[in-house]
Formats: structure tokens, C-alpha cells, sequence
């Protein structure tokens, strides 16, 4: 999928995006200033990773959270953990879909915001 794909089908389930950034493997979309979203492909798979910024004061009860449904998020397909940039504190959701073309990206998006908000 390309980046204009990309960016018509979030712009046109209703978000701003605030810019793209290629990565690594690429590419980092910001959507508001306090999330973004990595789409990495490798070897024919998408690797979605989802980034929100939390407040590093509650750092602790987000670990516990995380710590507590660790297995009900496995089961479900994703990874979640706490993520340390030098000027901010985030929790970060990854799934790895086996094609992106087989796979509806966006309804994965989704569930990873509701994976965040279990554990925020």
C-alpha cells in the first residue's frame, strides 16, 4: 500500500494527520500530538506499532495494568509495554499482520486504541 492510500483512508475515517515521517522500513504517522503510528513492513508483513504519551506520574499503576491482563492482551494478537523517549513517557501497542492486504488495517488500528485504553 502506499503512502497516498494511507493517507486518504485515515483522512477519510475523519483524522487530521499532523505529518509523515519515513522510518526505518517505513513510515511514523502523527495523528494528534500526543500518538503516532508506525507501519513497518518486513518480509511481506506489516508490523503495526501504536505510541500514545502518558503522564510519567502514573507510570507505576499503567505497569500494573499492563502486568495484570498481559495474558488476556497475548491472546488477543498484541504485545503492549511502556516505552521511555527523553522527553516523554508511552505505552506502546504492536501487532504483526501476516499481509497487510489480507488484513484490515484500520480495524486493527482501532483495537489497538481500545488495547491502550485497557491499561491507561
Amino acid at each position: 500500500m502506499k503512502i497516498n492510500d494511507l493517507t486518504r483512508i485515515i483522512e477519510d475515517l475523519g483524522f487530521h494527520i499532523e505529518r509523515i515521517e519515513n522510518i526505518e522500513r517505513g513510515i511514523r504517522i502523527f495523528i494528534k500530538e500526543n500518538f503516532y503510528i508506525d507501519i513497518i513492513e518486513e518480509n511481506n508483513k506489516w508490523i503495526l506499532y501504536y505510541v500514545r504519551k502518558v503522564d510519567c506520574k502514573n507510570l507505576y499503576l499503567i505497569r500494573e495494568k499492563i502486568k495484570k491482563r498481559n495474558q488476556e492482551i497475548l491472546n488477543r494478537g498484541y504485545i503492549t509495554g511502556i516505552y521511555f523517549l527523553s522527553n516523554s513517557c508511552n505505552i506502546v501497542v504492536v501487532k504483526k499482520l501476516k499481509n497487510g492486504k489480507d488484513e484490515k488495517l484500520w480495524d486493527e488500528y482501532f483495537n489497538m486504541i481500545k488495547i491502550a485504553d485497557l491499561v491507561t
